[in-house]
């Protein structure tokens, strides 16, 4: 990833919020959501690598951003995927 690119990932790091999916948690903690009465097949939950918090979650996203570990596809202006890695070294998707 060039320089220019990092930089617009930076600029998007400032920008992007996080709702989250109810269908990614078990435990809304501070989301807001209400969860699924049954985990959809298929999905990971945030559960497993104890994010309840929105304020962590977010972190974890703009870290990713900053780093640049993002999809090629994009929906207008914004990667279709950001990835991130938590301090205990486990990977996540948004």
């Amino acid at each position: 990833m060039t320089d220019i690119e990092l930089q617009q990932c930076a600029k998007l790091a400032d920008q992007v919020r996080y709702g989250g999916n109810p269908e990614h948690k078990k435990n809304p903690g501070d989301f807001g959501l209400i969860s699924p009465s049954g985990a959809r097949p298929g999905k990971s939950l945030c559960d497993a690598v104890n994010i309840f918090s929105r304020k962590i979650a977010l972190q974890y996203l703009q870290s990713g951003l900053r780093r640049g570990l993002i999809s090629e596809r994009f929906n207008g202006a914004w990667p279709q995927n950001i990835w991130s890695v938590t301090n205990n070294g486990d990977a996540l998707e948004a």
